[in-house]
């Protein structure tokens, strides 16, 4: 089958594949350690042929956003620092610029597949490289703060209010995850190496997500993908044709499209609360 998630610039022992995996989900991971470097327009591309072939549910990217940030500004203060944080930059954006590319050529290809991009709320992405994503009316951005699923800096295990902004072409996802301090607890700030450890999601977030990756497709989806295997014309029903031209007809199919259209049914019919086969062809 295809895959639930495809993770995109991460570790190789993220938290959200791991979850996913759980729930007996399918999830790879596609970062530069694994030959996707998406500073370069070659590895770029061939990641988006190869998620087009694996036609993943749902694809989440992480890129990079370090040299970005507020804090690495402010640490700047020999030339030699400011010039090998401007190379730093040059490698993000490039990344960032390839992100948006390859979501692009997702929505093209593959119409029903869920995009998200995750970065700090703080970062510089959402005023440069991703900010027409961020106003793009066809996607939603939730904010989450890390305090509200536990992050917690390791030595005092004060609460951090870290701030993620998920950009996604998913609103029940943006209302799903929407999380922001409820105000009646104490911070930490997150500074020096509480900021490295900060980087990655607090186990309860990521479980969050997962839980939402492993749902059941929208009915908004599965019509989106009965249009993309039997084309978006309308079908006339013909009385006069007899059950072996149906049955000849399906036949004829490829092996591939026969179990994909059988899934695409599945799928509505679980949807539609277990309709009868009335109800489906009606």
């Amino acid at each position: 089958g295809k895959l639930d998630l495809a993770e995109v610039c991460c570790s190789a022992d993220s938290v959200l594949t791991d979850e996913v995996q759980k729930l007996g989900g399918r999830a790879q991971r596609f970062s530069e350690w694994n030959d996707y470097d998406l500073s370069n327009r070659g590895p770029s591309e061939k990641l988006a042929e190869d998620l087009i072939r694996a036609k993943p549910r749902h694809v989440f990217f992480a890129p990079p956003c370090g040299p970005q940030s507020p804090m690495q500004n402010a640490n700047q203060r020999t030339a030699e620092q400011i010039l090998n944080l401007q190379r730093k930059r040059h490698k993000v954006t490039r990344i960032q610029r390839h992100v948006k590319m390859i979501i692009r050529k997702l929505k093209a290809a593959l119409p029903t597949t869920e995009t998200y991009l995750e970065q700090p709320g703080s970062c510089g992405s959402w005023r440069g490289e991703f900010y027409e994503l961020k106003e793009d009316p066809s996607r939603w951005t939730a904010m989450v703060d890390g305090c509200m699923y536990g992050l917690r800096e390791e030595r005092t295990q004060m609460l951090e209010k870290k701030r993620w902004h998920l950009n996604s072409s998913s609103r029940a996802f943006a209302q799903h995850m929407q999380k922001t301090c409820s105000g009646d607890h104490v911070h930490i700030p997150i500074e020096g190496s509480a900021t490295t450890m900060s980087a990655s999601y607090p186990r309860p977030m990521a479980k969050g997500m997962a839980k939402f990756f492993m749902r059941n497709p929208s009915p908004e989806a599965i019509q989106l993908e009965i249009e993309h295997c039997f084309g978006d014309d309308d079908v006339e029903m013909n009385e006069e044709v007899t059950k072996a031209d149906r049955e000849k007809a399906w036949q004829e199919l490829p092996k591939a499209e026969q179990r994909r259209c059988q899934a695409i049914v599945a799928k509505l019919h679980t949807n539609m609360g277990h309709a009868s086969s009335r109800t489906l062809l009606s």
